[in-house]
C-alpha cells in the first residue's frame, strides 16, 4: 500500500539522520541564521518546457527552515523546500522533482483528491490544479491530516534529497540533520496511517532498513522500488 511505501522513505530518512552526531568544526563557527522573507515572482502563466541546468546549485534554491516565500498569491513559511528554476535532479537527467518553481502555471482550482496525479510526482510534470493544491497544502502548515498523501510525498523528496545528497558535500545541509529530523517526527505524528503502518512494523521488527551494502532510498532508486500508483489510497 501506498502508506506502507512512505513510512519506509521517512523512517529511513529519520534512522539515517538519528544514527549521526554532527561534531562541529573547530574552525568554524555556525551563523545564526536571521528570519528572511523571499518574495517569489510568479511568471505570466503560460506553459513552458521544464529545463535544468547543470550550474544551478542545490544551495541557491534551498529554503532553510527561517525562510518564507509567497507563491501565486500564497505565503509559506517554514522553508525547508527548494523553489527556483533549473535544479537538476541528483542523478542529473531532470528537473529536481522536489523544485518549486514560481514560473510555472498554477491552477485557480486545486485538484484537492490528487486525482490527476501521476506516478512518481514530480512539481514540474504535475498539472497546475495539483500544483495550486500542494501551495495549498505547504501554505496551510504541512499538518492537514486528510491531505492527499502524494502531496506529502512530493515534499517528502526535497527533505530525502537535502539529507542523503546534498550534506555529502554541504556543511550547512549537515546543521540542518536536527530540524529536519523534528519535521519528518512530525509528518509521522500527523499523518495516521503512516504512525500505525511504523508502530506495526515496530512491533514485529521488520521496520525499514537498509540490508548490508544496499544504498539509501534516493531520486534514482524510486523507479525500481515497488509499489502503488501514487494516485491510490493508502
Amino acid at each position: 500500500m501506498l502508506s506502507s511505501l512512505l513510512v519506509a522513505m521517512l523512517i529511513g530518512a529519520w534512522k539515517f539522520i538519528s544514527g549521526i552526531k554532527t561534531v562541529p568544526s573547530p574552525h568554524v563557527r555556525p551563523a545564526k541564521t536571521p528570519d528572511v522573507t523571499l518574495t517569489v515572482t510568479v511568471g505570466s502563466g503560460l506553459k513552458s518546457t521544464p529545463s535544468f541546468s547543470s550550474s544551478t546549485k542545490p544551495e541557491e534554491c534551498w529554503q532553510r527552515a527561517a525562510t518564507a516565500v509567497s507563491i501565486a498569491g500564497r505565503n509559506i513559511a517554514g522553508g525547508l523546500l527548494y523553489v527556483g528554476r533549473g535544479l537538476p535532479a541528483v542523478a542529473g537527467h531532470a528537473v529536481e522533482p522536489a523544485l518549486v518553481d514560481p514560473s510555472l502555471p498554477v491552477g485557480r482550482r486545486a485538484d484537492i483528491a490528487g486525482s490527476a496525479m501521476g506516478y512518481w510526482p514530480s512539481y514540474s510534470q504535475i498539472p497546475p490544479e495539483c500544483r495550486a493544491a500542494y501551495l495549498d497544502w505547504l501554505a496551510q502548515g504541512r499538518r492537514n491530516p486528510s491531505a492527499y498523501i502524494g502531496y506529502v510525498f512530493l515534499y517528502f523528496y526535497g527533505l530525502e534529497r537535502r539529507i542523503l545528497s546534498d550534506a555529502s558535500s554541504s556543511p550547512d545541509a549537515r546543521s540542518e540533520f536536527a530540524t529536519i529530523h523534528g519535521e519528518l517526527d512530525e509528518l509521522l505524528g500527523v499523518y495516521g496511517a503512516v504512525r500505525e503502518n511504523w508502530r506495526q512494523r515496530r512491533a514485529s521488527g521488520t521496520e525499514h532498513a537498509a540490508a548490508p551494502g544496499e544504498r539509501p532510498l534516493t531520486h534514482d532508486r524510486r523507479s525500481r522500488v515497488s509499489g502503488q500508483d501514487v494516485s491510490s489510497r493508502g
